[in-house]
């Protein structure tokens, strides 16, 4: 065997292992460092401009902004997941797509938006239906041209929990607005 074959043997063993990264996962990893840069950089703006730590996370579909000493968390975005901490007993439509929720954990108050291309009468009637599914009692409804406001209470602790349903139309969209208000404990 010629002496330049042995010396190529131990190399092609030694690489066999180390396989070179796919032009996607270069690509993956460019866009992360590149997502991880701006979240840095959004986040000293924030601390800049407002005086405290913000984090913030940057997804494909949007962005979430956590106060860290508060609990405070924002989520907006073309397509969001629910922030930690977002009350279960808010009614979400399966079909509707989340486009910015909050929680505050102070406050104890919590909204969400989502939009859905469901009829006006269909969305309110699913809402009203499952807010009461989920122990919420009617209070009223508010109907106007274009829009319709449920209201509902509970108790829980030693006060009141409200919640406010709008269903209101949005281009060709509806859209409907969640808005959960917690008073007492």
């Amino acid at each position: 065997m010629p002496r330049a074959a042995l010396l190529i043997v131990p190399f092609l063993l030694l690489g066999a292992g180390c396989a070179l990264p796919s032009k996607e996962e270069i690509a993956r990893s460019a866009q992360d460092a590149v997502t991880q840069a701006a979240e840095r950089g959004a986040e000293e703006i924030a601390k800049h401009n407002i005086g405290k730590d913000v984090d913030i996370d940057m997804t494909q579909h949007g962005a979430v902004f956590r106060d860290p000493v508060s609990g405070r968390t924002i989520a907006i975005g073309e397509k969001i997941a629910l922030p930690e901490g977002f009350p279960a007993d808010i009614p979400l439509f399966p079909d509707a797509t989340p486009t910015s929720a909050a929680v505050d954990p102070v406050a104890k108050s919590a909204t969400l938006l989502v939009t859905t291309t469901e009829p006006h009468a269909a969305m309110r009637d699913w809402y009203a239906e499952n807010a009461t599914a989920l122990g919420w009692a009617a209070e009223g409804t508010l109907a106007t041209a274009d829009r319709t406001i449920l209201s509902f209470t509970r108790p829980e602790g030693a006060g009141t929990a409200k919640l406010t349903i709008t269903v209101m139309p949005r281009n060709l969209q509806k859209e409907v607005m969640v808005l959960v208000a917690r008073k007492g404990e």
